[in-house]
Parts: C-alpha cells; structure tokens; sequence
C-alpha cells in the first residue's frame, strides 16, 4: 500500500468521515509492518506511562496527527481510559514545543525502517539512534496474541471517525 504524506491526507479527508484503521493503514503501511512492541502496547498491555511515551513517540515520529493516534490507541486497548488520551496530550505537545531538544524519545521509522530520535525542529532533523538496532520485530504474527488482535481489528475496522484536521 502507497504511504501517503500527512498533507495530501489532510487535503483529501478533512471534514469526512472516514475508516480509522483505513487511514492509519494508507498513512503508515499495513499493520504487520509496525513495531511487535508498540502493537503490543496498543493491543494488549495496560497503557502504563512509558508504554503509552513508547506509542506516542511511534505515531508521533511518523507524523500522525494526535487526534487520530490518541482514537486509535484509546479503541484497541482493553484498558483504554483518559489516562491514553492525556498521556499522549502531554508528550506530544512537549516534544513540539522542545524546538532546541535532542533526543527526546527513541521511535521506529516506518519509512526507513530504522529507529530514530524525535527532536526538535532545530535539532538535526533525521539523528538515527546509535548503536544502531539492526533486529526490530514487526508484526503481531507469532506474539502468542494473534486471535486477540486480528478480533480487535476486525471490531474496530469499521469504526468511523470524522477527521477535522485543518
């Protein structure tokens, strides 16, 4: 499936309604590409702190607008509750203020397929994360959760959401 930049899906989608997993799929790739950890995260696990820093820095890395991955981690987790919401809130917003940071928070990068730092905006923009981790598990396949999961998407895959995003 294409990757689509966050823009053109703003262009495209705003004021509709629209498939939740659809989008997150068109924007970031098919759902066996992500990272075991942050799906196990999102799926499975109790949305502690650093579980919920380790999603927001995943969908925040990638460029997915906090609405969009706060809705979706709130939906499949069994033990989703404000704390989801207010979490990833906090995180994003200090990392778009950290203009200056460096090294905010480690996240894996759908595109390149390798895991990098968030940092600020006068920061280097793309800083891989060194030493380099060269095995990141991907996929839900084989994480003994499968059934779980695959029962989880197809309930929510066709919840709709109207996206505001402009």
């Amino acid at each position: 499936m294409r990757l689509y930049d966050i823009n053109t899906l703003c262009y495209r989608y705003r004021h509709h309604i629209m498939y939740l997993l659809v989008f997150l799929e068109m924007f970031l790739g098919a759902i066996s590409t992500w990272p075991r950890d942050v799906l196990m995260a999102i799926f499975v696990e109790p949305p502690t702190t650093p579980k919920i820093m380790r999603v927001s820095a995943f969908f925040y890395g990638n460029g997915v607008p906090l609405c969009i991955a706060s809705t979706f981690f709130g939906l499949c987790n069994p033990y989703g509750n404000f704390a989801i919401l207010n979490d990833m809130h906090s995180v994003y917003h200090m990392w778009f203020q950290g203009r200056n940071a460096r090294h905010q928070a480690p996240y894996y990068d759908i595109r390149f397929k390798k895991m990098y730092w968030i940092n600020g905006e006068e920061s280097p923009v793309r800083e891989p994360l060194l030493p380099e981790v060269t095995d990141v598990p991907l996929g839900f396949q084989g994480s003994g959760f499968d059934e779980l999961i695959v029962e989880k998407l197809n309930s929510i895959s066709r919840e709709e959401c109207v996206f505001n995003l402009l």
